[in-house]
């Protein structure tokens, strides 16, 4: 095995591998090995370490980040009690026990792309956008934009 910064290589003897399979040979000529070859990098998201492919997407996607989860049920949940119109951002704040600037940042995460929430919910989205990166900048009010932004 080879690991590189950007790029791990498995390399399989080929003789052993038939005899593994039960394959018989036939007069052809094989090579002696075979290179399997991934481009990823580890990185760095918060305290964790990924591997990441070269398109961004961790190798483990398909596992739903519960940090993120946790973010889109609280924003729900808080935006569910004001939308009924019998509190106020301040006095929700107060019972949260967090400020209302706090509160609206995570509120707004309501709004996030149908196709963004998916990609969190399937744990595919790209391996920056994690529950801090998504509280601490803002996303076009543009569906696509929001992707095109995570994607870029």
């Amino acid at each position: 095995m080879r690991i590189k910064a950007s790029e791990n290589t498995i390399e399989l003897s080929a003789e052993a591998l038939a005899e593994r399979l039960k394959l018989e040979r036939d007069n052809g000529t094989y090579a002696d090995v075979i290179s399997l070859g991934a481009k990823v990098r580890l990185t760095r998201t918060g305290r964790a370490v990924r591997l990441v492919h070269s398109n961004g997407l961790v190798a483990t996607a398909g596992t739903a980040d519960p940090d993120l989860v946790a973010l889109l049920v609280t924003a729900r949940r808080w935006w569910d009690r004001l939308a009924t119109g019998e509190i106020d951002i301040a006095t929700l704040s107060r019972e949260e026990g967090v400020n209302d600037s706090w509160m609206s940042r995570v509120i707004r995460i309501n709004f996030l792309s149908p196709r963004i929430i998916d990609a969190i919910l399937a744990g595919t989205q790209p391996v920056n956008f994690t529950a801090r990166w998504l509280r601490r900048n803002d996303l076009p009010h543009d569906w696509d934009d929001q992707w095109d932004l995570l994607v870029s």
